[in-house]
């Protein structure tokens, strides 16, 4: 219920096109041992066969956000299945740092 809640924000207030999925796994001792989601928004400009291309492949897939962390999907993989039929950049991830310029 949280991400439709977000996902009506976004489309009410921020006036975003996007889809966002999250879910949370709680085993049989009561705790929680997978947890994640995606969020995608069209940037603007975006052409109509973008929103199309993610809507379908959103709309193709077979598992929820929970059950793909459970099954062993990294970040990478989902941002695959959102982005397939697509070329997106992907860039290494970075820890961040904090360096004081004074």
């Amino acid at each position: 219920e949280v991400a439709e809640d977000i996902n009506y924000f976004l489309s009410e207030s921020e006036q975003r096109e996007g889809a966002l999925a999250a879910g949370v796994h709680v085993n049989a001792e009561g705790e929680v041992d997978a947890t994640g989601g995606w969020t995608v928004q069209l940037l603007p400009g975006a052409p109509d066969s973008v929103a199309d291309q993610v809507m379908a492949n959103l709309q193709a897939m077979k598992m929820s956000p929970t059950e793909m962390i459970l099954s062993g999907m990294r970040p990478k993989d989902m941002i695959d299945l959102c982005m397939a039929g697509m070329e997106p950049t992907v860039y290494a991830p970075q820890k961040p740092s904090y360096t004081c310029t004074c």
